[in-house]
């Protein structure tokens, strides 16, 4: 559904607002102006001390709450200045049907822009970030929404609320904006957006809208995910639930996802982003926190009324040569119940998370930093024997079978057979090269390639594989590699699929740095033995990245 369009209003429009409020009675407890204020000053501090490039990676609703933290000094201004009659005034733009926009019949608005407009005269930015949930016939859509922080001071039980939903109960035609996510009693609580709602399948009526939370005394904050439930399709919410809620001044909780099990739905799952700056993983440097991101998952088992602890999925700790982060997870479960989970990956700067970027409920291992050479047979092997009705696939360079991956091979041989699910997969990656350390001399050094030591002899190790009474499968073209897949998923013993590769395509890392694109500079004027066609096929992988489709 398309939300509508609001306007967002400056500083200067906030003054008037200001003075025409300030010769009359406050309506808003300024503790509890106060307390906020405490809030997003402990946020401040925790997300102005990421790295820049981690900062970069927040979601909006982080952003936020980092703008309202800089300019809280005007916005509290003018919250507690309202006097009764802007109240009175403010009352008047209850909730209500949120009509149509102008781009055709099939556009309905899920927010109210009246009463969006009118509020954000003092928030000074309204929505964004929409997650929809369907339902039988009722649909709702959450958002974050600055206006609802003025709403729910004013209208509210006790705790501040950031978010919002538009509800509709003729499945989207029309919807009818709630106005603020309930916070709950506790005027700790603070509600701050980035949702993320589900529904229970074939209940018609029982939602769930996941997002960042914060609670706790501003003398011990709480950073956490909250969970609320509604049971009568959106148009009330229960108290907020922390599902998760860690050490406020060296933590910050972010971009939670939540998805319930459609075979079970007392069964939810929630993952979300920990910045931890509290040095007690990483460790420190110079005195300082080293900072740490981590993928973690809780998980309830009787409809969200309890969560078990963390469990971290993946961590990296942001630190010399390559400062590796994570963030912004998606959690979601099949027909059959299976866990999957996603993540963005900013570990790797040679770029294979580039293109590996979904864990899909398996186990998974890189080898340290992309340094260690030749543990993918070894880690596969007892991978296999650890789970022997599960496929296991080893991504493979042709170094690391010449160093130990062709013995393992006869490992292979040897024990395939008393594995319940044969299926274990080998890709080999020919091209004749050591091109990681290849690429690593031309991006981080500047130095061209030096054959004596990268150049490595040709290889069949398909052939090499069927020796071993294994099946083998070469693939030296595009066009026959998804055919090649299948046939290897479908084997009744070990495959070796064998690639034959291009050691001049660049592994090109997700964000190319001033420092690395000078030493590939550097590589290109020092005479790189292949320089014509390692600039062609860089172009093309560039070109690739920018057109749509072109991965």
């Amino acid at each position: 559904m398309k939300l509508a369009h609001t306007i967002r209003v400056s500083v200067t429009t906030l003054a008037c607002l200001i003075g025409y409020a300030a010769n009359t009675q406050a309506q808003i407890d300024p503790d509890r102006l106060a307390q906020i204020g405490s809030r997003l000053a402990q946020i401040k501090a925790n997300l102005e001390g990421l790295p820049e490039a981690q900062q970069q990676t927040l979601s909006s609703a982080a952003q936020n709450m980092l703008r309202l933290a800089r300019s809280w000094d005007q916005v509290s201004a003018g919250l507690g200045a309202i006097t009764g009659a802007d109240v009175q005034s403010a009352a008047n733009l209850t909730a209500g049907p949120t009509g149509r926009l102008p781009f055709g019949p099939n556009f309905a608005a899920v927010s109210d822009p009246a009463s969006d407009f009118t509020y954000s005269l003092t928030t000074g930015f309204t929505q964004s970030e929409t997650s929809t949930a369907w339902c039988g016939t009722q649909v709702v859509v959450g958002f974050n929404d600055s206006t609802s922080l003025f709403k729910s001071l004013l209208f509210g039980s006790g705790g501040a609320s950031f978010a919002s939903a538009g509800i509709s109960s003729d499945r989207g035609l029309s919807f009818r904006d709630i106005g603020f996510i309930n916070a709950g009693t506790d005027p700790n609580n603070f509600l701050q957006g980035d949702p993320v709602v589900t529904c229970v399948p074939g209940s018609n009526g029982t939602f769930y809208y996941t997002q960042i939370f914060g609670t706790g005394p501003a003398s011990a904050p709480i950073s956490a995910v909250a969970i609320s439930q509604s049971t009568d399709g959106g148009a009330t919410w229960a108290n907020p639930v922390a599902v998760v809620g860690k050490d406020g001044f060296t933590h910050f909780l972010d971009k939670p996802w939540s998805a319930i099990d459609p075979t079970d739905p007392t069964r939810i799952f929630v993952t979300y982003t920990d910045f931890d700056s509290s040095g007690a993983v990483c460790g420190s440097s110079g005195g300082a926190a080293i900072q740490r991101t981590a993928i973690e998952l809780v998980r309830s088992t009787d409809s969200g009324r309890t969560w078990s602890s963390p469990q971290v999925l993946v961590q990296a700790c942001s630190k010399a040569p390559n400062y590796p982060s994570v963030q912004g997870s998606q959690v979601g479960l099949d027909p059959q119940g299976h866990v999957y989970i996603a993540w963005e990956d900013f570990s790797d700067p040679a770029g294979s998370t580039r293109d590996l970027k979904i864990r899909r409920g398996m186990m998974a291992s890189v080898s340290g930093s992309l340094a260690t050479m030749g543990p993918g047979m070894p880690y596969a092997i007892a991978a296999k024997f650890a789970y022997p009705d599960r496929p296991v696939l080893a991504i493979v360079g042709d170094g690391a079978l010449q160093m130990n991956g062709m013995n393992a091979l006869i490992t292979v041989s040897k024990y395939w057979k008393r594995w319940s699910d044969p299926r274990f997969i080998v890709l080999a990656l020919n091209n004749q090269d050591l091109n990681q350390v290849t690429w690593e001399m031309r991006a981080q050094t500047g130095d061209p390639k030096f054959a004596a030591s990268q150049d490595l002899p040709d290889v069949r190790y398909s052939q090499y594989a069927e020796e071993l009474g294994l099946k083998g499968i070469f693939v030296d073209s595009p066009d026959r590699v998804a055919a090649a897949w299948e046939d290897a998923l479908a084997a009744d013993r070990p495959v070796v699929l064998e690639a034959k590769t291009d050691p001049e395509v660049a592994p090109l890392p997700p964000h190319i740095t001033l420092k690395q694109a000078k030493a590939f500079t550097s590589t290109i004027l020092s005479g790189d033995p292949n320089e014509r066609r390692m600039l062609t096929q860089t172009a093309k992988e560039l070109v690739a990245d920018l057109l749509p489709g072109g991965r």
